[in-house]
């Protein structure tokens, strides 16, 4: 078993969790609040601007051309995910200003920016790499969970499930084990003991970000 495939396996009890929050459970069968989804909106589109950040900085670290084309392909696809954002937002009339500014980001997906960034400008192209992993995991296949066994007629957040379920958005998830895996190889043991944590920070923030998107917070509710 390499490396990607046994962090990966011992995160999947994460993935069960985040299938019953409630913010996804109501997304599969189309009762959440308008207001929660596009909370979510204005807290994500900025996410994803400084995933966009940390993937160029993978690209002045890769190692070598596999590298770099990991790093290339994953702008692609965050570019894909930033343009299926703003198409659900001008439909719930929300303009780009609205969903683009970072101060709307509650203290969880804040603290998860700052530790992919974190990873980005102190670590090796395997450390950027391992705070990536989780985002580009866990949307797919939980999409996937939602889309083969919850999804209703005429559910509002049926065009949501599909973009994230889409078999392409396994493309950059594919090329970051194998980046992961190349890296563990040449670095060894403290490298991967490095890595695993960075991955499973990761994945503790995705876990609770969902309760975080459903309440809407924000830094107000917990000064």
């Amino acid at each position: 078993m390499s490396f990607s495939e046994q962090i990966i396996k011992e995160a999947q009890k994460y993935l069960k969790l985040q299938l019953k929050k409630k913010f996804l459970v109501q997304i599969a069968d189309g009762t959440l609040e308008k207001k929660r989804f596009n909370y979510w909106l204005s807290v994500d589109y900025p996410y994803l601007m400084n995933m966009a950040k940390v993937i160029s900085i993978g690209k002045a670290k890769s190692e070598d051309d596999d590298d770099y084309h990991a790093m290339t392909i994953h702008t692609k696809g965050v570019e894909d995910e930033m343009l299926d954002h703003q198409n659900h937002a001008k439909k719930n009339n929300l303009s780009l200003k609205d969903i683009s500014n970072p101060k709307s980001m509650g203290p969880i997906k804040y603290s998860y920016t700052r530790h992919q960034l974190s990873s980005a400008y102190s670590g090796d192209i395997g450390d950027l790499q391992a705070s990536l992993l989780s985002c580009m995991w866990s949307y797919q296949n939980l999409a996937s969970a939602m889309k083969k066994y919850y999804v209703k007629k005429n559910n509002p957040y049926k065009k949501w499930i599909e973009d994230y379920a889409k078999k392409k958005n396994l493309d950059s998830f594919k090329l970051a084990c194998k980046l992961l895996d190349r890296k563990s190889l040449k670095y060894g043991k403290h490298a991967r003991e490095r890595m695993k944590n960075i991955f499973f920070i990761s994945v503790l923030h995705e876990t609770a970000l969902w309760d975080e998107y459903y309440n809407m917070v924000k830094w107000s509710d917990i000064i």
